[in-house]
C-alpha cells in the first residue's frame, strides 16, 4: 500500500516521512503550502480564531458515540472504531459492521481499539476481547489472527491496544498484558518484546498503550511504564524512563504513557495519562515538557492526554480529557473545547483519537460525543460563534479606531468585539446601556460620529469626543422627523448628509451637523415612499441615492436635478428588475448598481444603460450557479469580486468571468443562514457577515479552495433494489456482467471529499444508452431499466464542494448477456428440434416475462392503485423529454392534489381507504385515457398518498388542451364517493408545469406542478393553477411560518388574551380565551392565519394543548390569590373535537392544576359538530359527565338545527355578531335574535350575544331577554394580567358595597 493514501494515524508522524518508501502526490505539497499559509492569518484569522467543527454522531448513523480510532483507507473511505461496532463513512452514508455470533468469517468483537491498513488494502483491527482481526478487502471476510507468545502461550483473545503496520510490511501488535508481538505480513509472529513475566515490577511495562514508527524505521513503544525504542532489524530495545533524581530536561515527565508518535522534525512526542506531555530529541536525549501548569510553554487544558497528531502544516494537536491544545510551529498555542451553546464547537471535551485525511481535514474522536471534522481552510472564512451570541441575531458591524468591532444584535444589544475575540457591551459610558436594545444598523459618518439604528428605539447619534448619546425624533405624520422607530439602513453622501431607511416610515435626509430632518415622499413622484420599508441604501459618487424597499421596488434619486426613477419588479420580463423585494444594494467602481433580491437572485443595472436612457437589468440566479436566489448582502473585495450572503451560505461572484463559488458550513461558514443588513467591509478590506448566533470575519485574499478533485467510489450495485451478489466490493470491480433478465440496475457512488459532502456534485453517463451526461446534481444514485443485450460503459464524474471536477471519469464496463435462446448454438438446436424447442422457448420466455413483470410491479407501480409510481413516471417523462429535444412538442405535467376530511380518513378502516384510492384512480384513468380525449402522449401515476400526476404531450406551445384536461380531472375528483357505509366528500386542486417553459427535467416539472397544486391552503374552487416562481417563494414562506409557529409553541411565545362576558347588569360573569401571536421577526400575526396553518400542519394538537394548560394555569393562579375567578371559555379545533385523547387531556389537566371542570367552557361551531357526529357526541358527553360546560358558537350562521342542541347537550348558545350588529335597527335581525333567545329559553339554555359595540345594541338585546353579552362596548380582549386586575377591582368594589 502507499501510506500517502492514509489518514495521518492517531499517532503516526511517518505519514509524510521520506523514508516510508512511498511517493508524495504532486497536489500534496500545494496543500501543505495552503495550510501553512493559514498559520499566519490576518486579523480575524489569528490564533484566537475559534475552530468550527462539523459533527458526526449517532443521529447521523454512527453506531456508538465513543470513537476510539479513525482511519482513511487507500480508497478514501473513513473508518471509525467505536465501543459498539466498526463504521465505514463515504460522505453520504455510514455503514456499520457488528459482531456476528456464530459466523467464522465475521467480526468477533464490537469493541475496537485501533485500525491500520497493510499494502494489500486489508484492515488490521485490535479488539477488546477477541484479539487481532484482519479484514480481507477483496472478500469482505474477517480473519482472526492466532497469536502465540514466545513460551507457546495462546494470546489470541488478549486485548489489543494498538496495531502498527510498519513500512517494511511487518505488523506490530501492542497487547494489554503481554508486551509487543511482531508479525510477518501474513500474520505469523516472529518476535515478542517487553514481555518478561518473571519480574512483578515489569507488569506495567507489559501493558502497551501505543506504537509508532520513526523515519529511520525504528519502532517506538509506549507502555504504562515508560517508552522504548526498538531498533530494526536487530530488535534491540532502549528504554526511556522517568528518573526522579534527574534534571527535568534529562528525563521523561512520567512513566504512565498513553500515546507516542514521531514528528517530522524527528522528535518523539510522548503523552501520559495524568502528567501532561514530553518531547524527546533522540539524538541528544533532551526532553521538553508541557502540562496544565499556566507557566508551561503551551498550557494544556488537562494533564490527562489521550491523543496526538501532527497535521500537514506542522501543528501539533494534543487531545486531552478536557479539550484540545493546538501547538503551532513557532511554539505558540491555542486551546479549545466543547461549548454547550455552540453547535460548531467540539461535541465533547474527552478526546480519544485524532487523524487527518488526505484533503487536510482533521478528524477528532471523542468519548460520548461522536466524531468532529475541522477544515483548516475554514480558518480563512473566520467563523465566530462565541457563547455571548447564543440565541442572538447579528444585524450590523462597525470597525472602531481601537481595532475593536461593534456588533449590533437582537438579543444582546450593542456589543464590542476585541482582537482576542471577546464580546462585551459596547463602551458608551456609565450613563448609557444599549444591551436591552435591538440594534439593526451601524454607521460612522465623515465627521467621526457613530449612528446607531435600533429596531424600536429610533436612531441614536453617539459622539465619541464628548461621549454623549442623542436620539432623533420620531413622528410618523411629520416631515421634519423620522417616520418610524425601526432603522433598517444608513448611508452618507455627500459628506454631512445621512440617509436613513426605516421600517414602514420610508427614508429621511438628516443633516449630521444640525440634525435637521427632511422626510421623502408624501407628494409628487415619491408619494407613498413615506410608508415604505427601506431595506437598503447606497449613494453613488455623492450624486445619486438608491433606495431598496421591501415590496415596493427600487428608487433612484438624482441629487442635483431631483430626477426620480422608480423600478418595479417583474420576473417574467427580460431586462426588468426581477423582484420588488430588495435586501442589498452595492455600487461598484464603474457606478453599476447591483441589487440583491428576496427571491429572484442578483440583478445588475449597468451604468451604460442608465446613461443612454434605457435602464436594463441582467439577472444572475441559481440557474447560473448561485446557492440561493435570496441575496441579503453584497460586499466587494479588493479584486472587484462580490461577496454575497444568503439563506443558503455565502457566495463569491467574479463579475469579470462570471465565476461563482459557494461557501457552506463545511467550508467555514459559521452557518448557512445569514441576516439581511448584517454585512460590512472594514478599512483594511476585511469582510463581515452575520446571522443567527454568530458571524464570519473574512480576509478575501486568504480564502483558498480545495484544488484537488475527489476520488470516485462505486459504493453499491443494486439489482431490483437488492445488493448484487458477490463478495468483491463494488469499487474494486473491473467490470460488470448482467443477465438478460437483470434489467433494473442501480448504481450508488460517493466522492471522497468530506469538506461538505452534501455539496459534492455528480454527473453520470451510460455510454450505449445515454446521449448526454446527466445535469450535475448532488444525487449519488443512478438507475437504469430495460437495457438491451450488449456492451455499455458506466461513466461517473464528480466535483468536490469547491466545484473542482475529476479530470477523468470513473468507468465500469458493463456487459448485458443475451437470453439463452438468442445465442448462436441455440439456433442449431432450433433446427434439430424446432417444435419442441419452440414450445420450450415460449415457456421460458413466458416465465421470464412473468418474473420481470412481478419485479417491475413491485419496483415501479403503486401497491394500492396499480398505477406507475414516481420513479417510473420520472423515467417515462425524461425519456419523452429526450425524444422531444429540438422539436415542436410541448409537455405539460399536471399534479392533482386530493383533500379528504381528516377525521373521516382517520375513522375509516385501511381497506376502505384503499378502496377509496382505487376508485379515484379508476376515475382518473378513464379521464386521462378515455376515447373522447384529444390525441397526444399521456400517462398517469400516483405520486404519494394524496397526489396523482399526469403528463400530457401536445404539438406547439398552446396549453388549451392541457388546461382542459386538468379541469376535467379536478371536476371528476370533486364528486363525492360512497365507500362501504361512508359517503366521502372530497375536493381537489390541480397544478400545472410545462416543458420547456418551466423546466426541462421530470423531477423539476413534478415539483413545480405539485407546488402549484398546493399554492392554496385548501383546494381551489375552480380552475387549474399554472406554476410560477412566486409560488415557490410562498411555499418557502409558509414553511418558514410553520417552523416559527412550532418554535413559538415550544418556547411559550404565544399570548392568551381574555374578552370579558357580562350579564345584563354589567357584571363580569365569564371570559372568552383568544390566542395572540407576536413574532419578533414578522410582528402581529392574525389568529385566522396561524390557527389555519396549525390545522393543516398537524400542529393543532400542540396549539390546543397550549391553550388548555394556559387557561388552567390562570384559573389555578387566581384560585391561589383567592379571586372570584369567572368561567373561561376556550375554543377547541374541529380537528381535535372528536378525539377522545384530547378530551382526556383536558380532564387530566384540570386535575393537575386542581381546577374544577365547571370553571371551563368548551366552545365549538356547528360545522365542527358535523365533521363526525358520532365521535363528537361521545366526546361532548364525556366532557359533560365531568362537569364541563358546552357552548355552541356562531349559532344562526350554520344549520341552526334544534336537533344539534338536543343531541349534543349544549349549555350555551352564542348569537353571531352578524345578527347583533343591526339588532337595534333591522327588524329581520331583531326577529332572528328574538327567535334564538326564545328557542334557548325553551330548552333552558343560556344565551350570549357576541360583538356588542353600541349602547343601542345592548338595550335591544336586554329587551329581548338575552342573558349575557360580550363586545367592545364593555371591554376589548386584553392580556391576562389586565383581566386579573379587572376582576380584582370588581372584587374590591363588591367588598366595599357589602
Amino acid at each position: 500500500m502507499t501510506l500517502a493514501c492514509h489518514i495521518v494515524g492517531r499517532l503516526r508522524a511517518p505519514y509524510i516521512s521520506a523514508t516510508k518508501r512511498w511517493s508524495m502526490p504532486a497536489w500534496y505539497g500545494a496543500l501543505v503550502l495552503v495550510a501553512s499559509a493559514l498559520v499566519h492569518p490576518a486579523w480575524g484569522m489569528n490564533r484566537a480564531t475559534p475552530l468550527s467543527f462539523e459533527r458526526i454522531g449517532v443521529q447521523d448513523g454512527l453506531s456508538q458515540s465513543t470513537v476510539l480510532d479513525i482511519h482513511q483507507d487507500t480508497f478514501g473511505f473513513v473508518w471509525l472504531a467505536t465501543e459498539n461496532g466498526l463504521n465505514r463513512f463515504d460522505g453520504d452514508q455510514i455503514k456499520t459492521i457488528y459482531r456476528q455470533t456464530g459466523h467464522t468469517d465475521g467480526l468477533r468483537s464490537d469493541y475496537i481499539w485501533t485500525i491500520d491498513e497493510d499494502r494489500g488494502g486489508n484492515l488490521w483491527l485490535g479488539t477488546d476481547d477477541a484479539g487481532l482481526m484482519r479484514w480481507q478487502r477483496s472478500s469482505g471476510r474477517f480473519d482472526k489472527i492466532p497469536l502465540t507468545g514466545q513460551r507457546g502461550d495462546n494470546l489470541s483473545d488478549t486485548r489489543i491496544n494498538d496495531v502498527l503496520v510498519a513500512s517494511d510490511g511487518t505488523v506490530w501488535v501492542g497487547t494489554h498484558n503481554d508486551g509487543v508481538l511482531a508479525l510477518n505480513a501474513d500474520g505469523r509472529p516472529f518476535a515478542q518484546l517487553l514481555s518478561d513475566a518473571s519480574d512483578p515490577q515489569t507488569a506495567r511495562r507489559r501493558t502497551i498503550t501505543s506504537l509508532a514508527e520513526a523515519a529511520d524505521g525504528s519502532i517506538w513503544v509506549g507502555s504504562q511504564r515508560g517508552v522504548f525504542r526498538v531498533d530494526r532489524p536487530s530488535n534491540s530495545v532502549t528504554s526511556y524512563l522517568h528518573d526522579k533524581t534527574a534534571a527535568p530536561a534529562r528525563t521523561l515527565i512520567n512513566n504512565n504513557v498513553s500515546r507516542v508518535f514521531a514528528a517530522q522534525s524527528g522528535r518523539i512526542w510522548i503523552a501520559t495519562y495524568d502528567s501532561g506531555l514530553s518531547t524527546l530529541d533522540p539524538e541528544s536525549g533532551a526532553f521538553q515538557h508541557f502540562s496544565a501548569d499556566p507557566a508551561s510553554a503551551a498550557p494544556l487544558p488537562s494533564n490527562r492526554v489521550r491523543a496526538l497528531l501532527e497535521d500537514d502544516a506542522g501543528r501539533i494537536w494534543v487531545g486531552t480529557q478536557a479539550g484540545i491544545t493546538l501547538i503551532f510551529p513557532d511554539g505558540t498555542s491555542q486551546s479549545f473545547g466543547h461549548e454547550p451553546a455552540n453547535e460548531y464547537s467540539l461535541p465533547n471535551d474527552f478526546i480519544m483519537s485524532l487523524s487527518q485525511d488526505r484533503f487536510g481535514l482533521v478528524w477528532v474522536g471523542t468519548r460520548g460525543g461522536g466524531a468532529a471534522v475541522w477544515n483548516p481552510r475554514s480558518w480563512s472564512l473566520g467563523p465566530r460563534t462565541p457563547e455571548a451570541l447564543s440565541g442572538v441575531h447579528v444585524n450590523a458591524f462597525l470597525e472602531q479606531p481601537d481595532q475593536s468591532v461593534w456588533i449590533g444584535t437582537i438579543g444582546a444589544g450593542l456589543l464590542s468585539l476585541d482582537e482576542a475575540g471577546t464580546a462585551r457591551p459596547a463602551p458608551l459610558g456609565a450613563d448609557y446601556d444599549l444591551t436591552q436594545n435591538s440594534v439593526m444598523s451601524l454607521f460612522r459618518d465623515s465627521a467621526g460620529a457613530t449612528w446607531i439604528g435600533t429596531q424600536a428605539d429610533g436612531l441614536l447619534r453617539y459622539d465619541p469626543d464628548d461621549g454623549r448619546l442623542a436620539t432623533l425624533p420620531v413622528a410618523p405624520g411629520r416631515r421634519d422627523a423620522l417616520g418610524a422607530p425601526g432603522i433598517m439602513s444608513l448611508a452618507e453622501g455627500p459628506p454631512g448628509i445621512l440617509w436613513v431607511g426605516t421600517y414602514n416610515g420610508g427614508v429621511a435626509r438628516v443633516d449630521t451637523a444640525s440634525l435637521t430632518i427632511e422626510r421623502l415622499g408624501f407628494t409628487g413622484a415619491l408619494a407613498g415612499l413615506e410608508r415604505a420599508r427601506a431595506t437598503a441604501l447606497t449613494v453613488v459618487q455623492d450624486r445619486e441615492v438608491w433606495i431598496g424597499t421591501e415590496a415596493n421596488g427600487l428608487v433612484r434619486l438624482v441629487l442635483a436635478s431631483g430626477e426620480i426613477q422608480h423600478f418595479r419588479g417583474d420576473s417574467s420580463r427580460i431586462g426588468w428588475l426581477p423582484s420588488d423585494t430588495i435586501y442589498g444594494l452595492h455600487a461598484d467602481e464603474s457606478a453599476n448598481v447591483w441589487v440583491g433580491t428576496g427571491a429572484q437572485g442578483l440583478a445588475k443595472l449597468s451604468r451604460e444603460s442608465i446613461e443612454r436612457g434605457q435602464p436594463e437589468f441582467s439577472v444572475i440566479s441559481t440557474a447560473d450557479g448561485l446557492s440561493s436566489n435570496v441575496v441579503f448582502g453584497i460586499e466587494p473585495d479588493s479584486m472587484g469580486r462580490l461577496w454575497l450572503s444568503s439563506n443558503n451560505g455565502l457566495m463569491r461572484l467574479d463579475p469579470s468571468t462570471g465565476d461563482i463559488r459557494s461557501f457552506h458550513e463545511g467550508h467555514g461558514s459559521f452557518s448557512n443562514e445569514f441576516n439581511f443588513g448584517a454585512h460590512y467591509r472594514a478599512g483594511d478590506g476585511t469582510l463581515y457577515f452575520g446571522g443567527p448566533g454568530g458571524f464570519n470575519v473574512i480576509d478575501p485574499m486568504a480564502v483558498s479552495g480545495n484544488p484537488t478533485p475527489p476520488q470516485i467510489l462505486l459504493t453499491n450495485i443494486l439489482l431490483y433494489g437488492e445488493p448484487a451478489a458477490g463478495t468483491m466490493p463494488p469499487y474494486m470491480r473491473k467490470s460488470l456482467r448482467l443477465a438478460h433478465n437483470e434489467d433494473v440496475v442501480a448504481f450508488e457512488f460517493a466522492a471522497t471529499d468530506y469538506t461538505a459532502p452534501d455539496q459534492n456534485l455528480y454527473s453520470v453517463k451510460l455510454e450505449g444508452f445515454d446521449k448526454n451526461w446527466s445535469p450535475p446534481s448532488t444525487r449519488s444514485r443512478a438507475t437504469y431499466t430495460n437495457l438491451d443485450p450488449g456492451s455499455y460503459t458506466l461513466k461517473i464524474r464528480a466535483a468536490n464542494s469547491d466545484g473542482v471536477w475529476t479530470p477523468e471519469p470513473y468507468t465500469l464496463p458493463i456487459r448485458v448477456t443475451p437470453a439463452p435462446w438468442a445465442t448462436w448454438w441455440a439456433y442449431g438446436l432450433y433446427t434439430a428440434a424446432a417444435l419442441l424447442l419452440l414450445w420450450w422457448v415460449l415457456r421460458l420466455n413466458f416465465r421470464a416475462q412473468e418474473r420481470n413483470a412481478r419485479f417491475n410491479q413491485l419496483a415501479y407501480y403503486d401497491r394500492i392503485t396499480g398505477l406507475p409510481n414516481r420513479e417510473l413516471f420520472e423515467q417515462r417523462t425524461n425519456e419523452l423529454l429526450r425524444r422531444a429535444e429540438g422539436g415542436q412538442e410541448s409537455l405539460s405535467v399536471l399534479c392533482v392534489r386530493i383533500a379528504v376530511p381528516k377525521q373521516i380518513a382517520q375513522s375509516m378502516q385501511q381497506q376502505l381507504l384503499n378502496d377509496m384510492w382505487q376508485t379515484l384512480a379508476s376515475r382518473l384513468m378513464r379521464a386521462v385515457h378515455g376515447q373522447e380525449q384529444p390525441s397526444g402522449r399521456r400517462d398517469l401515476a400516483r405520486l404519494d398518498s394524496d397526489h396523482f400526476v399526469v403528463f400530457f404531450q401536445t404539438t406547439g406551445p398552446d396549453d388549451t388542451q392541457a388546461l382542459a384536461m386538468g379541469e376535467r380531472l379536478r371536476l371528476i375528483c370533486t364528486e363525492s364517493l360512497t365507500i362501504g357505509q361512508h359517503r366521502v366528500p372530497i375536493s381537489a386542486s390541480v397544478g400545472m408545469a410545462q416543458a420547456p417553459q418551466h423546466a426541462a427535467d421530470a423531477d423539476s416539472l413534478i415539483r413545480y406542478a405539485a407546488t402549484a397544486a398546493s399554492s392554496h391552503s385548501r383546494p381551489q374552487a375552480e380552475g387549474v393553477v399554472v406554476y410560477n416562481e412566486a409560488m415557490t417563494t410562498r411555499v418557502e414562506s409558509r414553511l418558514a411560518l410553520e417552523t416559527q409557529l412550532r418554535q413559538a409553541i415550544a418556547n411559550d411565545e404565544l399570548e392568551l388574551h381574555l374578552q370579558p362576558k357580562f350579564c345584563m347588569d354589567r357584571r363580569i360573569v365569564g371570559a372568552e380565551a383568544l390566542l395572540r401571536w407576536h413574532s419578533d421577526e414578522i410582528g402581529w400575526i392574525p389568529p385566522n392565519t396561524f390557527v389555519a396553518l396549525a390545522e393543516e400542519s398537524n400542529l393543532i394538537v400542540e396549539l390546543d394543548t397550549w391553550v388548555i394548560r394556559k387557561a388552567c394555569g390562570l384559573l389555578a393562579s387566581w384560585k391561589a390569590e383567592q379571586l372570584q375567578a369567572p368561567q373561561i371559555a376556550i375554543n377547541l379545533s374541529a380537528a381535535n373535537l372528536g378525539d377522545l385523547a384530547m378530551v382526556e387531556l383536558l380532564i387530566r389537566t384540570c386535575e393537575e392544576f386542581d381546577v374544577a371542570p365547571a370553571q371551563l367552557e368548551v366552545e365549538l361551531t356547528e360545522s365542527a359538530l358535523l365533521t363526525d357526529m358520532e365521535q363528537t357526541r361521545d366526546a361532548l358527553r364525556l366532557l359533560k359527565s365531568h362537569g364541563f360546560s358546552i357552548a355552541l358558537d356562531d349559532f344562526g350562521t350554520g344549520y341552526s338545527s334544534l336537533t344539534h342542541l338536543k343531541t349534543f347537550a349544549i349549555d350555551t348558545v352564542k348569537i353571531d355578531r352578524e345578527f347583533v350588529r343591526d339588532v337595534d335597527s333591522e327588524e329581520q335581525h331583531a326577529s332572528i335574535c328574538s327567535a334564538i333567545i326564545a328557542l334557548a329559553n325553551s330548552l333552558h339554555l343560556n344565551t350570549v350575544a357576541e360583538g356588542v359595540e353600541t349602547d343601542a345594541q345592548w338595550k335591544a338585546l336586554r329587551r329581548l331577554g338575552c342573558h349575557e353579552m360580550q363586545g367592545f362596548l364593555f371591554a376589548r380582549p386584553m392580556p391576562t394580567a389586565d383581566f386579573a386586575e379587572l376582576i380584582r377591582t370588581a372584587d374590591a368594589d363588591a367588598d366595599g358595597a357589602g
